[in-house]
């Protein structure tokens, strides 16, 4: 499932960036978030604070901002661009947000277990609180 979405993603935006102004598809790749956002809300029923939600439309305000001059003409320095390309550009984050979503579901408890399992062996091969290779270098404990 991860590689349909992946490839999905990859094909979206190979048949999008050459035609999308590369200043615009910077400001189209953090549009990501707020996706990933309305994804993970509607597939694992995460719920955002108000203050997360504001930032995500945020997000989405400046994307939508920043299209508006490419429709506008200005008569001076008119950027060539493909209005079908942006939108396929767009469409990309949807399966990669799909794709970081299935992720987290699948490799949730086995990226827990696995920091989990280093924590433990790499604390029990370091008892002494002294010993400054288990302290980063120096400084407070950094496992406990």
């Amino acid at each position: 499932m991860f590689a349909c979405f992946d490839a999905a993603a990859a094909f979206l935006f190979t048949m999008g960036a050459p035609n999308t102004p590369a200043t615009l598809q910077n400001i189209i790749n953090q549009t990501i978030i707020p996706i990933t956002m309305l994804a993970t809300a509607v597939i694992i029923r995460v719920r955002y604070q108000w203050l997360k939600i504001g930032g995500a439309g945020i997000i989405m305000l400046g994307a939508g901002v920043a299209i508006i001059p490419l429709f506008i003409d200005t008569g001076s320095d008119k950027i060539d661009f493909v209005w079908y390309a942006v939108l396929i550009y767009f469409l990309n984050n949807i399966p990669q947000s799909l794709s970081n979503v299935t992720k987290e579901l699948a490799f949730n408890g086995l990226v827990s277990t696995t920091s989990l399992l280093y924590t433990r062996l790499y604390r029990h091969g370091n008892n002494s609180k002294y010993n400054t290779s288990a302290r980063g270098g120096g400084g407070q404990d950094l496992n406990e």
